[in-house]
């Protein structure tokens, strides 16, 4: 996200990282040391993502450094759950979706929606 569509408050931290897709895999590296570095620098006590391949990438390195995970699936995935939350699906502590029918009752949970 450029800096200038974002303005944080003096106390406050943003950091950017490579936007990473199914079609640009070859990102996923500069990706991963970028996450690292941060969660390394920051030691978080969770980690919460809606989504998308960086934040599948936090909620994996998250779980090798024992931070507490918390995965929100995208809202506009209404008929399945997203590529991004299949693969972490297993890996996340918890594991949302704003849709009762894409909920297991268990893994995957439905808490309510997103407005």
């Amino acid at each position: 996200m450029p800096d200038k569509l974002f303005k944080a408050k003096k106390d406050q931290k943003v950091y950017s990282v490579v936007d990473v897709s199914a079609d640009d895999k070859w990102k996923l590296i500069p990706c991963a040391l970028q996450i690292s570095y941060i969660l390394l620098k920051e030691r978080p006590d969770t980690i919460i993502s809606t989504g998308a391949a960086p934040g599948a990438v936090a909620i994996m390195l998250g779980k090798l450094f024992g931070i507490r995970t918390i995965w929100v699936d995208s809202i506009a995935n209404v008929q399945k759950i997203s590529r991004a939350g299949r693969m972490i699906q297993k890996r996340a502590d918890i594991f949302l979706t704003q849709w009762p029918h894409l909920s297991d009752g268990t893994k995957i949970q439905h808490q309510g929606s997103v407005l």
